[in-house]
């Protein structure tokens, strides 16, 4: 580097290396360069792409995920209320000696007792109703879900026999005093403390009065048709009313229960929201007389599942 000073002015050159060779850095500075506004714009908008990709495909899995969740949720609940619905049901009306023509006790609060000779029904219900609070008394009130059913199913037990146990899976002891109690078991719907439907057990409990229990969340109707003979000896399936009509509680043979059981939460893309449901199947449907056999849910992007099946009775007095 040589300095001179020429006037007032200072200045600085670079001298050639040696033997009037360049500077060995001078080439390579002029060969550096960064990369142009259009080069950055095409990385960065590759970058995004690959990020919405990612994004897109992370989405999609998770509501894959929540769709598999919220099945797996409605069949164990399915299996829950088919296992317990069919072996309540199955059991009805036994042992024989415990089968009666019932009689209603005030002291009871509605349960019933054994009191007359072994051609009573085994089973019962009604139509669009629901359990007084603290009571097996069947009403019509606003409070009942979605025009759900009332299942009766009357058991009970001798001494010399096992007493199979009621839908809170207790077996009640006899009273000596007013002889084998009736181990009768209501199934209906109604809505718990988070106001989410359920089916609901009453029975005896542990400690001598009637206990309410959910068995099954979720489940938003239950619909029950009674499969009777007639004179012709045709298995028919009807609704409650018109089984009550004919007196042919003595007469049935077997039950279909249709439910409509529903996920805990919403989850997007889960499945669309059905219109119409038929708990009892689409051949039985016929809401002009029975309003439940018809059921539409809420738009809510809860996950769905129609369970109905067939449960025939063991011990139906027509089939001793």
């Amino acid at each position: 580097i040589r300095l001179s000073l020429v006037g007032s002015e200072m200045c600085i050159r670079d001298s050639p290396g040696p033997a009037g060779r360049a500077h060995p850095h001078a080439g390579r500075r002029s060969r550096q360069r960064g990369m142009t506004l259009v080069e950055l714009m095409v990385g960065a908008a590759l970058g995004l792409s690959v990020i919405l990709a990612a994004s897109g495909l992370l989405a999609t899995l998770q509501r894959a995920y929540a769709a598999v969740e919220a099945q797996a949720e409605l069949d164990e609940r399915g299996q829950l209320a088919y296992a317990v619905i069919r072996a309540l049901v199955a059991q009805a009306g036994y042992p024989e000696a415990a089968r009666a023509a019932y009689a209603r006790s005030g002291k009871d609060r509605g349960l019933l007792l054994a009191t007359g000779p072994r051609n009573g029904p085994v089973i019962e219900g009604h139509d669009d109703r629901t359990l007084a609070p603290g009571t097996a008394a069947a009403i019509a009130a606003t409070s009942v879900v979605n025009h759900s059913d009332v299942l009766i199913v009357h058991g009970g037990r001798e001494p010399d026999e096992p007493a199979p146990p009621n839908c809170l899976g207790i077996v009640r002891q006899p009273d000596d005093a007013q002889g084998p109690r009736m181990l009768d078991s209501y199934l209906y719907i109604d809505r718990d403390a988070r106001h989410e439907p359920a089916l609901y057990c009453l029975a005896w409990g542990r400690h001598g009065r009637p206990q309410k229990e959910a068995l099954v969340h979720g489940v938003e109707t239950l619909q029950v048709l009674y499969g009777w003979q007639d004179d012709g000896g045709s298995l028919r399936y009807r609704p409650a009313a018109e089984v009550a009509h004919e007196e042919a509680w003595t007469r049935v043979h077997a039950v279909r229960i249709g439910l409509v059981l529903r996920s805990a939460i919403a989850a997007r893309g889960t499945g669309r929201d059905s219109p119409q449901l038929h708990p009892l199947g689409l051949i039985m449907s016929d809401a002009a007389s029975d309003a439940g056999s018809v059921f539409s849910p809420t738009p809510d992007g809860r996950r769905r599942q129609v369970l109905t099946f067939d449960v025939a009775l063991r011990n139906s007095p027509e089939t001793q």
